[in-house]
């Protein structure tokens, strides 16, 4: 089992962006930020793409799974997550293959490269102005839009004001 998960590369991404609740969780309580990623059809991150199923059950893994060339069971596995995360409406991509996923090795690390699928950038409520000013140019350098999160004064709501 160690050896399939020293082998086996997840990128995790959502369909949301405004969720106060991953913004506290995932962005250090709004100091962070958020991108938006474009995947086009033909593009080989798109191919790797799955929906993560939401379940009260966990997936089981036999022995013959493990030993079945089928790796359908590792995308299952890696796949399935708690009902009670439904919130998040993740999806995940994975690979196995990292020289096919022209993965970049990094003093030992594989790296997915997303760069060129960035869309936009959500900067968190209370993101520190370096890091925000850092982005900002990021974005300009590379025509990359740029929002800010701002916290409704009325609403436990997230609203979004474009930068650039």
């Amino acid at each position: 089992m160690s050896k399939i998960k020293n082998s086996v590369r997840v990128v995790c991404l959502s369909e949301v962006y405004d969720s106060i609740l991953m913004w506290s969780h995932y962005a250090q309580n709004h100091t962070g930020f958020c991108i938006e990623y474009d995947f086009e059809e033909n593009n080989m991150f798109y191919r790797r793409l799955y929906p993560v199923k939401y379940t009260k059950d966990r997936y089981a893994i036999s022995k013959a799974d493990m030993s079945n060339s089928n790796t359908h069971w590792i995308y299952k596995t890696i796949c399935s997550k708690s009902d009670v995360w439904s919130y998040e409406k993740e999806w995940r991509i994975v690979t196995a293959n990292f020289e096919e996923m022209g993965l970049k090795n990094l003093e030992g690390k594989y790296v997915f490269d997303l760069k060129t699928n960035i869309k936009a950038f959500y900067l968190g409520a209370k993101i520190a102005e370096n890091f925000k000013k850092e982005i900002i140019e990021f974005g300009q350098k590379n025509n990359i839009h740029v929002y800010q999160m701002v916290l409704s004064p009325n609403t436990y709501d997230l609203e979004v004001e474009k930068i650039i």
